[in-house]
């Protein structure tokens, strides 16, 4: 267990036997739940029910669903296997649902935990029951062949370049919050007299959140 000061504790663990020539994965994800609203509920929400191929339970989709899945995976890999095919780092933060607001200090105060080539995410939206809804985020295609990983040439996701490393679907690439602020003439000016020597403050806007897109996302 991590801690730092003024913040609710982060839980962190490793299993790096692969070997340093082997990518590392960074698993994430939060152990902090939403207010329940008890009378809306047909079972106990603190207790997991079973109805079919569902589990019922407060947070089983927001983030614990997420992390048994992790954790059967880990389990099936040993038990068929013995070991893993890449080394593994889990982070569970406690403070998701308020915005992360000391995740940050975490990564600097312990930045060995965070060490990774790339990071496995399903705290993010099913878009169905039979799907895959994970997401991840690394260094660069290069770096991850070089350790037994490799972008798709479309940049849709990872294949695998050992035993057992399947493809990753991704449905998101990444987010970045970017506050912008965009200083012009003080009045209206004919576009058609005035373009060429003064920029429009529209189009300047768009032109900078043109940069943060390419042909693949």
């Amino acid at each position: 267990m991590l801690e730092v000061e003024d913040a609710l504790p982060l839980v962190a663990a490793e299993w790096m036997d692969a070997g340093a020539d082997k990518p590392t994965v960074l698993v994430y994800g939060h152990l902090d739940l939403q207010l329940v609203p008890e009378p809306e509920w047909e079972t106990n929400p603190h207790e997991a029910v079973r109805k079919g191929d569902r589990l019922y339970a407060r947070g089983a989709a927001d983030d614990m669903g997420g992390w048994v899945s992790h954790m059967a995976a880990l389990r099936a890999w040993f038990e068929e296997a013995g070991t893993l095919p890449c080394n593994v780092r889990l982070v569970i933060e406690g403070e998701e649902e308020i915005g992360s607001p000391n995740l940050e200090r975490y990564m600097d105060a312990y930045p060995d935990a965070f060490e990774a080539d790339l990071m496995v995410l399903t705290d993010c939206e099913a878009l169905d029951a039979g799907g895959h809804s994970g997401l991840w985020g690394g260094s660069d295609g290069g770096g991850l062949e070089r350790r037994g990983l490799a972008l798709h040439p479309e940049g849709r996701g990872l294949r695998g370049g050992g035993p057992g490393l399947g493809d990753l679907p991704l449905i998101l690439d990444g987010v970045m919050d970017l506050a912008t602020t965009a200083h012009g003439p003080n009045e209206s000016l004919h576009l058609g007299v005035f373009r060429k020597a003064i920029a429009a403050d529209v189009y300047l806007l768009d032109e900078i959140g043109a940069l943060g897109k390419d042909g693949l996302g």
